[in-house]
């Protein structure tokens, strides 16, 4: 055979060679997509699509609704800032709030343009949807770290923040504060009834908690809670300011109550007593006993208040689902965000 023909037979080779292995290459480089960002279900937790895939990797800290606009929300991730979408969730874009944590966001209800964050231990405020920021608080006291915001639905001069122990009042829009006697247990967040902006509750360390004067009042509340067992160490409150309906996860079970928090019932789980930490729930508002909660990495739901729970099809992620949301417009549209479970030791 001459040489010629020998260089062509190995160069036809080496070809070969290098269009398997080409073709091979992406199946043992390809990773697994992290799993994180935004989930959302159309039908109430039946089907769920990944959204906001470029934020995979990041942790969801909490979603808020525009009370002006069906088709907007906001989300914060933590460490990579707020997004929001104005499609319903199907699509999300940066916003100013690029990077970092926020603690959480509120927005005016009688003019959605006005927005309220708090960025570590400020609240800032945009007149202009999110255009340009300007601080109207810090807080300055130690030990004491801003959690979350209300913005009064009928009042917009009329502002509510809570710290670990204390609560503050505006009735100027933000620009001047006032420190309410707060003198009960550590808070984890307040909440403001719709049907009366006077009336707030205060979810802390050792159950429910009552104001039905603006906040300046509050009484114990916990008396409708007390017969369940451990009712004060409530995990995660879906509270519905339009109805002051409650569903609560404790570190054993579900309650309910449908009068503003003054009776509860026990919503039966699946699992045994004691077993497994409920960490968070919702409902939908047109059939209260179509209730879902996760389990880790997976979703059970109940369409009969917990007689029968089934296993939804698994959102595609190995992170915990954390936070669990239903669109109030779209009561049907429910949206999910993970975190990184913690690492197990060796």
């Amino acid at each position: 055979m001459s040489n010629s023909k020998v260089k062509i037979k190995l160069l036809c080779l080496l070809v070969l060679i290098t269009l398997v292995l080409s073709g091979c290459a992406p199946l043992a480089t390809k990773k697994a997509p992290a799993g994180g960002g935004i989930f959302k279900s159309s039908d109430f937790g039946e089907n769920w699509s990944q959204k906001a895939q470029s934020l995979d990797n990041y942790d969801m800290a909490f979603m808020v609704f525009d009370p002006q606009d069906e088709n907007t929300a906001y989300v914060s991730f933590n460490g990579a800032g707020v997004y929001k979408t104005i499609d319903g969730g199907e699509t999300w874009q940066g916003t100013t709030i690029s990077s970092g944590t926020f603690t959480d966001l509120a927005i005016d209800h009688l003019n959605s343009s006005v927005i309220y964050a708090i960025n570590g231990n400020k609240i800032i405020k945009s007149v202009d949807a999110m255009t340009t920021w300007f601080d109207i608080y810090v807080e300055v006291r130690p030990d004491q770290y801003l959690l979350n915001l209300l913005t009064d639905p009928y009042n917009s001069n009329i502002l509510y923040a809570s710290t670990t122990s204390s609560i503050i009042k505006s009735t100027d829009y933000g620009n001047s504060w006032k420190l309410l006697s707060w003198r009960e247990p550590k808070i984890k967040k307040l909440y403001q009834s719709y049907k009366n902006n006077d009336t707030l509750y205060a979810w802390t360390e050792k159950g429910l908690y009552k104001s039905t004067n603006g906040a300046l009042d509050w009484i114990d509340f916990n008396q409708g809670l007390t017969k369940f067992s451990a009712s004060t160490n409530l995990n995660w409150i879906n509270f519905d300011p339009q109805t002051e309906i409650f569903y609560a996860a404790t570190t054993n079970s579900i309650l309910q109550s449908t009068d503003g928090g003054n009776t509860w019932k026990e919503i039966p789980t699946l699992f045994d007593f004691k077993k497994v930490s409920i960490k968070s729930v919702v409902y939908n508002p047109k059939n209260l006993n179509e209730i879902i909660f996760p389990y880790n990495n997976t979703l059970l739901k109940t369409d009969n208040g917990g007689k029968s729970w089934k296993s939804l099809k698994s959102i595609p992620t190995q992170r915990d689902i954390t936070y669990l949301i239903v669109d109030p417009y779209h009561t049907d549209s429910v949206f999910a965000g993970t975190t990184k479970p913690p690492k197990t030791k060796k």
